[in-house]
């Protein structure tokens, strides 16, 4: 949560001092600390640690969070297109307070824009749901959720949604860390 809005997030690291969480950059544009809402409620302050407006990927720190394990990572480079993909979100914000909203879809295109990947997919990815975990069919992460094209000039757009390769987001971690 931030004074403007919010979105989701995942745990990338829990180290002994912090939990870096990982959302998307415009998540948090214009802001340096948020709040993180762990999965039991309890809320925690963090700050914007690193943000890749280009990749739409922000890192957060917070104090270490007891109870919050990582979620395994994969990779993007064996998918093939057709694979399952989940999402796992809070959209809508607290319209749709409790447990996550899971959609799911397929592969349905990689995409390069500015030279960043970005998975397509049909799952569907909505208003709060903006950095969410993409994961594989072994549940690993493969990319994060960041917005959907509602209209193709006046034509509308179904089922074109993104989300930012792991590969991406690894970058910009790399980068947060040293």
């Amino acid at each position: 949560r931030t004074t403007r809005g919010q979105g989701s997030g995942f745990v990338w690291a829990r180290e002994s001092t912090r939990t870096l969480v990982v959302t998307a950059a415009h998540v948090v544009e214009g802001v340096t600390s948020v709040t993180v809402i762990a999965s039991d409620g309890t809320a925690h302050p963090a700050t914007v640690l690193a943000r890749d407006a280009q990749r739409d990927v922000a890192v957060l720190a917070a104090p270490a969070i007891a109870g919050l394990t990582p979620l395994p990572r994969g990779s993007t480079r064996e998918l093939p297109l057709g694979a399952a993909l989940t999402v796992l979100g809070y959209p809508l914000g607290d319209l749709l307070i409790g447990d996550p909203t899971v959609t799911r879809g397929v592969l349905s295109s990689r995409r390069f824009f500015d030279g960043v990947e970005f998975l397509q997919t049909d799952a569907a990815i909505n208003p709060g749901s903006s950095g969410a975990p993409v994961l594989d069919e072994q549940g690993q992460v493969v990319g994060m959720a960041v917005g959907a094209i509602p209209w193709a000039g006046v034509v509308p757009a179904q089922g074109v949604n993104f989300a930012v390769a792991i590969e991406e987001i690894e970058g910009v971690l790399v980068t947060a860390r040293t």
